[in-house]
């Protein structure tokens, strides 16, 4: 129980470096995705589809230039970087709300007062850790978080320090979750946070070979060391947003959590005229980006 509580500031050297440069990371990457894309598009489109001032002012004067055709076709969504430390959201106006170390008894609780401020969030569960995954009250809470529309995510299956493992462990930690949730859900989720936020280069590649998506945080709101004074959770997070934090860490398994944090954290976010999304959505991801299902 100590080491599931370990607070999330005691990252690895390696953590603390990725973490320092997440945002510009994502950012570039999105960037860069996003200006090859428009690249390749406009390469092959019509001319007189190019500029709609151009175009009309052509037709005018050439009575036998056509109209220019119009296209319905969606921009690609730019791509998130996988094995990469990402530590914001890249969508303005939007706040990403993230429960560590579940599903637990008190997942109902902030899954019902998350439906009622109409509010997505990310559950990044574990196997066995404060409670088993395969309990079928839990397996209720993951399909439940599914079927909310919130994001579900992994934590690892026992919640170790993951920059301590070896190879063979750290695919085990990701295997024994992913078939865990391949058989609650019928899919296996794209996002994933190591504990502690401590992770190597070695789990950042594993990570990446399987596809994750590597979410740390910058609104650290400490529910695990304030469960007697939970408002100091919440006044970690108002300052975290009033230094532009948007990915905020708090944990699912503590009732203080659940009875206190999220409402106060929910009643901030509507005052200050945010949108509560999941970790995903506040990165641009498309939904069909969130699971895979081999």
């Amino acid at each position: 129980m100590v080491s599931s509580t370990k607070p999330s500031t005691q990252s690895s050297t390696t953590s603390s470096t990725r973490s320092s440069v997440v945002s510009s990371t994502i950012s570039s990457s999105i960037s860069s995705t996003t200006l090859s894309t428009r690249s390749s598009a406009v390469s092959s489109i019509k001319p007189s589809t190019i500029s709609s001032s151009t175009s009309s002012t052509t037709s005018r004067a050439t009575s036998t230039t056509a109209p220019p055709a119009s296209s319905s076709a969606a921009p690609a969504p730019a791509k998130i970087p996988v094995g990469v430390a990402i530590t914001g959201c890249t969508v303005p106006g939007t706040i990403a709300l993230t429960f560590d170390d579940g599903p637990h008894i008190h997942t109902p609780k902030i899954l019902n007062l998350l439906r009622d401020a109409n509010v997505k969030a990310s559950f990044f569960v574990s196997g066995q850790n404060f409670a088993s995954i395969n309990e079928p009250a839990n397996q209720d809470n993951v399909r439940r978080i599914v079927n909310e529309g919130h994001l579900l995510a992994s934590h690892t299956w026992s919640h170790p320090d993951m920059a301590t493992l070896g190879k063979a462990d750290i695919v085990s930690q990701f295997q024994r979750l992913e078939d865990a949730l391949f058989s609650i859900v019928g899919k296996y989720p794209t996002y994933f946070r190591a504990p502690y936020f401590s992770y190597s280069d070695l789990v950042m590649q594993t990570a990446a070979e399987r596809g994750y998506k590597v979410i740390n945080a910058n609104i650290d709101t400490k529910d695990y060391e304030n469960l007697n004074n939970m408002q100091v959770g919440i006044q970690n997070f108002e300052n975290g947003l009033n230094a532009s934090g948007s990915i905020v860490l708090a944990h699912d398994v503590h009732q203080a959590t659940a009875d206190t944090l999220v409402a106060g954290m929910l009643a901030e976010i509507k005052t200050r005229g945010l949108k509560g999304v999941t970790v995903a959505e506040c990165l641009g991801d498309p939904v069909a980006n969130w699971y895979r299902t081999r």
